[in-house]
């Protein structure tokens, strides 16, 4: 996660390069590992994004682990019975959590430009990258979430690492 994130950023600056000019450099791959700065600018980015995500995932997928909590017994636990209409209640613990992943993709969806307009301007500051993603996101965020329906089993191969090369540019 440490060497990861600068060298992920890297990449993208890599591929940017190669489609912006057609020519990259190795040394853009590094680029982020090359000053503290602009290591700490490509970490502090990762990490505001990604407190927005668990934010908003916790709020939406918190109350259905505390619904599954109170049907497999967690009630129980607490009282001496359980109530009949309680132990259907995983089948709403499933639905909420479902509905909390979709919700979660919607709203972060936003800030998929950020590393982006980050890798383009190498002054820009990490909040601001993201409040430019959310606003040009506002037009585009149904196209964006609809490739990410398209290329879901190229993602979900990646997780052996092998076509991750293939993913990453889109």
């Amino acid at each position: 996660l440490l060497i990861g994130v600068p060298l992920s950023f890297g990449v993208l600056k890599f591929i940017w390069h190669i489609v912006d000019n057609g020519q990259g450099e190795i040394d853009d791959v590094f680029f982020y590992l090359s000053s503290r700065k602009m290591y700490f600018r490509a970490f502090n980015l990762t990490l505001q994004i990604l407190s927005k995500l668990l934010t908003i995932g916790s709020i939406f997928i918190v109350p259905s682990i505390i619904i599954e909590y109170i049907s497999n017994g967690g009630f129980e636990k607490v009282f001496s019975s359980i109530p009949l209409w309680l132990t259907n209640f995983w089948i709403i613990a499933m639905f909420l959590r479902v509905l909390g992943i979709m919700i979660t993709v919607i709203f972060t969806a936003k800030y998929y430009l950020a590393p982006f307009i980050f890798i383009i301007n190498d002054e820009i500051e990490p909040l601001q990258a993201m409040h430019l993603s959310k606003k040009a996101a506002k037009t585009s965020i149904w196209n964006f979430i609809g490739l990410l329906i398209t290329l879901t089993g190229w993602l979900i191969a990646s997780l052996l690492g092998v076509t991750l090369f293939f993913t990453i540019p889109y």
